[in-house]
C-alpha cells in the first residue's frame, strides 16, 4: 500500500465516523433525557417516602439503625486499626504482604515461592 492510499482510507473512515456521530447524537441525547425523566418520576416518591419515614421514626430506631450501619461499613472503610503494615512481596509482581509475617520468617516465605518437587 502506498502512502496516498492509506491516507485516503483514513480520511474516508473519519468522514464516515463523523456522519455516524451526527446521525446518532440526537437519538442518544433523547434517550438520555427520557431515561432521566423516568428515573426522576420513579425516584421522587421513594425519596419523599424515605424522608417522611426518617422524620417520623422514633429516635431509638434511628440510633439502632445508625449503629448497625456503622458496624457493617466500618470494615469496608479500613477502620478498626487495619491488619498491620504491608510491603511489596519480594519475587512477585503487584502483590503486597504483611511485613510482620515476612519478618517473622523470611526463609519460609522464599521457600514457599519455589515449585514443589515431585
Amino acid at each position: 500500500m502506498d502512502k496516498l492510499n492509506v491516507e485516503s482510507i483514513a480520511k474516508a473512515v473519519v468522514e464516515n465516523a463523523v456522519e455516524i456521530i451526527k446521525k446518532t447524537t440526537p437519538l442518544v441525547a433523547k434517550f438520555v433525557r427520557i431515561s432521566f425523566e423516568c428515573l426522576l418520576e420513579i425516584a421522587a416518591p421513594l425519596i419523599s417516602t424515605a424522608k417522611n419515614w426518617i422524620q417520623t421514626a422514633p429516635l431509638s430506631y434511628t440510633i439502632v439503625i445508625g449503629f448497625v450501619l456503622i458496624l457493617l461499613l466500618l470494615p469496608r472503610c479500613g477502620g478498626g486499626g487495619g491488619t498491620g503494615k504491608t510491603m511489596k512481596a519480594p519475587g512477585r509482581n503487584n502483590v503486597r504482604i504483611l511485613r510482620s509475617s515476612f519478618e517473622r520468617s523470611p526463609k519460609s516465605y522464599f521457600r514457599s515461592l519455589r515449585p514443589k518437587k515431585a
